[in-house]
């Protein structure tokens, strides 16, 4: 049954635009496990599609937690609808998947994603919120 998900969803993505095409954002994404996925997506596409990605690949023992290293942000589930641009992930990011058990570790007091819509209860931050004093 997960074999079958995985590959329902690797056949729902939408077609790797060809490099050099206008809108072209390049997303590469740092697996748990060392393993490193890249992929050209359209600056339209959406989060969940890079999520749909990542999950069609091989993630047993992990619950996709897409997140940025610097500046530091997390992003919830409330945002997978948004576009790569939108994001702030255009024309190029690197992503990194964490494991939700070591966020939940982490952030053991927060209350952010208990109902299961977040990552653990990890907080994103748009870019830029930390200058505007969000």
């Amino acid at each position: 049954a997960r074999l079958a998900a995985r590959a329902r969803k690797a056949e729902l993505l939408p077609d790797e635009p060809p490099a050099g095409a206008p809108g072209v954002t390049r997303v590469a994404v740092r697996l748990p496990d060392g393993r490193r996925l890249d992929r050209r997506w359209r600056k339209e596409d959406i989060l969940q599609h890079v999520v749909d990605w990542v999950e069609s690949a091989e993630l047993d023992n992990y619950e996709v937690c897409l997140a940025t290293h610097y500046p530091r942000r997390v992003f919830d589930r409330a945002e997978y609808a948004s576009s790569l641009e939108a994001a702030g992930l255009h024309p190029q990011a690197v992503l990194f998947v964490e494991a939700r058990d070591a966020l939940a570790d982490s952030d053991a007091d927060s209350d952010v994603g208990a109902d299961g819509g977040g990552c653990a209860g990890a907080r994103a931050q748009p870019n830029g919120a930390e200058a505007a004093g969000v």
